[in-house]
């Protein structure tokens, strides 16, 4: 692993990622507003590798506002969504899968997965 990718992995994993440090490209995932990262709330492909996984909360959206943003987010950004009822959006050969809950302090709790047909 080159210094570079060490000090990156070193960085996500002992500081915690506030929200202006999304993990994904831009033009992968948006980012939702006042979106703070978990600590533990990353997971990578391999070690050094890309980041498949990130999880946080916000409380700047209800959840209705949260699922439309993302909807519409990905829908410009060439994602197809797959399901009526789920957060599922395929785009070349990635797969989506974002789950939105509502937590007892009225943030709602985002997980996100990047994964390969």
């Amino acid at each position: 692993m080159n210094r570079c990718g060490f000090f990156l992995a070193f960085f996500l994993f002992f500081f915690k990622i506030q929200g202006a440090d999304w993990p994904f490209q831009s033009s992968e995932v948006p980012q939702p507003e006042g979106l703070i990262l978990n600590d533990d709330g990353l997971s990578f492909d391999a070690p050094g590798g890309k980041i498949i996984e990130v999880s946080g909360e916000t409380d700047a959206y209800h959840l209705e506002q949260l699922k439309k943003f993302f909807k519409t987010s990905l829908e410009e950004l060439g994602w197809k969504k797959k399901s009526s009822k789920e957060m599922h959006f395929e785009r070349d050969h990635y797969r989506l899968d974002i789950q939105i809950t509502k937590c007892e302090n009225k943030r709602l709790k985002i997980s996100i997965k990047l994964t390969t047909e």
